[in-house]
């Protein structure tokens, strides 16, 4: 009878084990996702005034489809950022950009999504566009 429990119990250790292996989108990995905001300094008009890579914006990132953020860096001088120690998954990272034709001067959300398929892989993400 002991035998038994001893093996029951050790195949629910087993099962837990293997079930609890298996890890989430999210903090904890050794992924890295990195890239780069690209600003634009737009005139009331419409002109473009300035434009290139900024430096001090903020950039967010969630598991993809989760609209609650988990980090937040800000860009260097020359406009990259960098979110290290991610687990494999869907990522979306973002940055605010000023909106001239949105109701009541809004903010609007540039978006992209990110993959990281390998657990040490670092993905390069498309530039940011965004306008000031």
């Amino acid at each position: 009878m002991i035998h038994y429990l001893r093996a029951g119990l050790l195949a629910a250790i087993v099962c837990i084990g293997i079930t609890s292996c298996k890890k989430d989108a999210g903090p904890g990995g050794l992924a890295t996702i990195k890239g780069r905001v690209f600003a634009t300094d737009v005139t009331t008009s419409g002109n473009i005034k300035d434009s290139g890579y900024i430096g001090n914006q903020r950039v967010f990132i969630s598991v993809s489809g989760n609209t609650v953020q988990f980090d937040d860096v800000k860009t260097s001088y020359d406009g990259s950022y960098e979110f290290k120690f991610l687990r494999k998954g869907q990522y979306d990272v973002w940055a605010y950009s000023d909106c001239d034709t949105c109701v009541w001067a809004q903010q609007k959300v540039i978006l992209t999504g990110i993959d990281i398929s390998d657990k040490k892989q670092t993905v390069v993400a498309p530039d940011l566009r965004i306008i000031f």
